[in-house]
């Protein structure tokens, strides 16, 4: 996952750097970064959260006596979990991107 946000965020330095051109300050551009993952990370903890609930439900209704309890609590625990570790992720990338010493020749 660190992977795929590093080249992500690399794919978007050219619109950070352009930001910076216009005037943005650096805390702005990292800020919007990190939001942009964050904002990634609750859609994909929401969005599998609900997939493992239909999915337990499906299983419960077909393979066994149908007593299906919904429990939110392991649900909402996949969604802080996913948010946290994405955000951690996020600051990791953002730094490694921003604080390199050799600029990137591919341009």
């Amino acid at each position: 996952m660190f992977i795929i946000m590093f080249y992500q965020t690399k794919d978007q330095i050219r619109d950070f750097f352009l930001l910076k051109i216009l005037g943005a300050k650096h805390s702005f551009v990292s800020r919007s970064l990190n939001l942009q993952y964050t904002v990634q990370g609750v859609m994909a903890g929401f969005s599998g959260a609900l997939i493992a609930i239909v999915l337990s439900w499906i299983l419960t209704y077909f393979l066994f006596d149908n007593v299906w309890v919904l429990d939110l609590t392991y649900p909402i625990a996949l969604v802080v979990v996913c948010t946290l570790f994405i955000f951690i992720l996020s600051q990791r990338v953002a730094y490694e991107v921003f604080h390199r010493k050799k600029p990137d020749q591919s341009f």
